[in-house]
């Protein structure tokens, strides 16, 4: 008995698995695993002065059965003094729902009950029953599946935000003989014996044919191997989020990374960039494997400037030198988003919420002289409005629209203008441009970025001139293509409903 509690307080120390822990939980099944982790615990807290407490998630997947499992566990903890706390969930309905199976859902659902206790204070760290075969079969089962180098890792023995696995280096027979000993019983889950659960035929037929026909030592080996692996994830990870600070960025909706950046990167070192920048995104790496890794890889070093990729839950997109990695929502990239069909009318004076919600357009009549002056540029935005044939309106560009940038020229097609201005793809939807009635149509007098139209610039003696001004949300002027690709394309702020943000005085 000795033997067992020894080895679980070397993984404890070793791995410092209750440093700065006070108040404990621990995860109880009913299983032998668990109780025996229960009972441990309640003699390692107690003489280092921890506090404990026993945590029961009754999946209701098995009726009476599992309300004997409940039973089993609160009996132990009341035999022990312990506070125990039981949750229940219908798994059945949390898979239906959310459409997981119901190994997903189950472990979902614990948790998620384990991470609000952290959360809430009631306990630091919470310690399930998670041993030595466990770690084998799992790293067996991950590189039958195809799992990556990272995946070799197995069950780490500590993860964010407190889980702890305290049995992580003891085999189960020596658990199993700690119970014997001790006369303390425990519960069969019948489902473990099922052969149609992939895990369960590795447990009894797999690992077992290989221990006696190949490596009698192989839960051992393939147990080191894990703790080397999670060793040198533990470094890597570090070092991929510094890495990923200097090749991609956050800006309030997406990840943005530098396709060139990421060539200069060793292979092996770009995966793990891309895994990290999916796990930020994500928050997990559930349903993406290397090939999806792969994939991306491929859409950052082609030639083509442009791209997408659709992977579970992600939507990625080259235009031009940069990739965007956002969530996906209704399997749309960002630059296949229709951009709203919003008209304002521009009347004077007015400040307009652009049609991205990202800007605000201010528009205002000037009377003085030396003002007026100040915007015979076409870049300052002033606009002749004597020379506007019809009414005008702010909305976003559609395709076909075309604009007047220079002298002699019928009008380029906005899109063209996108693309000799390298504006992203997924930045053009909502673009702002004002719109006047035409003779045959509209006619484009403004447009963000891109100044006055040819034609509708300011010329000296102007006697009608409205000042066209565009700014951010940080309240910052956009004089050009080069401030929005700066200061806003890059580091969007919160959006703005579109509509009139208000009369000028």
């Amino acid at each position: 008995m000795r033997v067992v509690r020894a080895r679980v307080e070397e993984t404890i120390d070793r791995r410092r698995l209750l440093e700065g822990v006070r108040r404990v939980g621990v995860a109880v099944s009913g299983g032998a695993d668990s109780t025996a982790l229960l009972y441990l615990l309640a003699e390692i807290c107690t003489d280092r002065g921890l506090e404990l407490s026993a945590f029961h998630l009754n999946h209701g997947l098995r009726g009476e059965e599992s309300d004997a499992d409940e039973e089993l566990v609160r009996r132990a903890a009341a035999s022990l003094g312990l506070p125990f706390e039981v949750r229940a969930v219908d798994t059945e309905r949390l898979a239906r729902e959310h459409k997981w199976n119901l190994e997903d859902a189950g472990r979902r659902a614990r948790y998620s009950f384990f991470e609000e206790r952290i959360a809430d204070g009631t306990v630091d760290a919470v310690a399930t029953g998670h041993h030595k075969n466990d770690q084998a079969e799992t790293v067996l089962f991950r590189i039958l599946r195809g799992g990556g180098l990272t995946a070799l890792g197995g069950i780490r023995a500590s993860r964010t935000p407190g889980i702890i696995r305290p049995l992580i280096d003891t085999e189960r027979a020596a658990i199993e003989q700690y119970l014997s000993e001790r006369s303390i019983g425990w519960r069969e889950d019948a489902s473990n014996d099922e052969p149609r659960f992939s895990r369960n035929r590795i447990r009894k037929e797999l690992l077992p044919s290989l221990e006696r026909d190949w490596n009698p030592r192989l839960t051992d080996a393939l147990a080191r191997n894990a703790e080397l692996a999670a060793d040198e994830e533990g470094y890597w990870t570090a070092e991929s989020a510094r890495l990923a600070q200097e090749a991609a960025h956050w800006n309030g909706e997406a990840w943005l990374l530098e396709a060139d950046r990421l060539a200069e990167l060793h292979p092996a070192v770009e995966r793990r960039v891309w895994r990290h920048v999916l796990g930020r995104l994500r928050g997990d790496l559930q349903g993406l494997d290397a090939g999806h890794v792969e994939r991306l890889r491929r859409l950052a070093s082609q030639s083509a400037g442009s791209g997408a990729v659709e992977l579970p839950g992600v939507s990625a997109e080259r235009s031009f030198g940069m990739i965007r990695l956002a969530a996906r929502g209704g399997g749309e990239t960002a630059s296949a988003v229709q951009a709203p069909p919003l008209e304002l009318p521009a009347e004077l004076p007015t400040e307009l919420a652009a049609p991205d919600g990202l800007s605000s357009i201010r528009l205002r009549r000037l009377s003085l002289q030396p003002e007026i002056e100040s915007y015979t540029n076409r870049y300052c935005s002033g606009l002749a409005w004597d020379r506007i044939p019809g009414r005008v309106c702010l909305r976003a560009w559609r395709p076909g629209d075309r604009f007047r940038a220079d002298a002699g020229e019928s009008g380029r097609k906005v899109k063209d203008l996108f693309q000799r201005a390298r504006v992203a793809a997924w930045d053009r939807a909502g673009w702002p441009v004002l719109a006047a009635a035409a003779r045959d149509g509209e006619e484009l007098v403004w447009m963000r970025g891109f100044g006055v139209a040819e034609g509708f610039s300011v010329q000296s003696g102007e006697p009608s001139v409205v000042s066209v001004e565009e700014f951010d949300g940080q309240g910052r002027e956009i004089s050009g293509i080069e401030d929005w690709q700066r200061n806003v394309s890059t580091k969007r702020g919160p959006r703005q409903a579109s509509g009139v943000k208000g009369n000028l005085s």
